[in-house]
């Protein structure tokens, strides 16, 4: 059984503060987001990933993982500012569950989005997790046209 997938009217502009991680995909990120989770306790995890892994070679795939911020935050010394301007998303639901985000990525990108009748918007998608016990993967978002 797959997890929902609504369309969602963003209204306004999500930040996030992140560093930048260069390598494969899912390998060691439970570490990152435990360490990012038990530093910002409260606030919501974001990963994106920045790269296709079906063109790009996996040493050279490049993510950040960062937490949210609100727009009077200041961005921690050694991080970055990165943004997601308000629009529509696709949001799958995973809603804490221990998925296989490789699988459920795919699902969204290959199955979904061609019968949806929507478009990508140009944006890389991204993960939230909730950090309330742990980081948990709550949400994944691609940004629609």
């Amino acid at each position: 059984m797959r997890p929902g997938i609504e369309t969602v009217a963003q209204a306004h502009e999500i930040r996030y503060a992140y560093t930048e991680r260069i390598g494969p995909y899912f390998e060691d990120e439970g570490e990152i987001l435990v360490s990012l989770a038990s530093h910002h306790p409260g606030c919501r995890l974001i990963v994106v990933r920045l790269d296709d892994p079906d063109v790009v070679p996996a040493d050279q795939l490049r993510s950040r993982f960062g937490f949210e911020i609100s727009g009077t935050d200041s961005i921690p010394e050694g991080q970055h500012l990165g943004r997601f301007a308000p629009g529509k998303f696709a949001v799958m639901d995973i809603g804490g569950s221990e998925p296989d985000p490789q699988s459920q990525w795919k699902f969204l990108y290959e199955v979904w989005l061609p019968h949806s009748g929507e478009s990508v918007r140009g944006l890389p998608g991204f993960e939230l997790y909730s950090t309330e016990s742990g980081p948990k993967l709550a949400h994944l978002c691609v940004a629609l046209a």
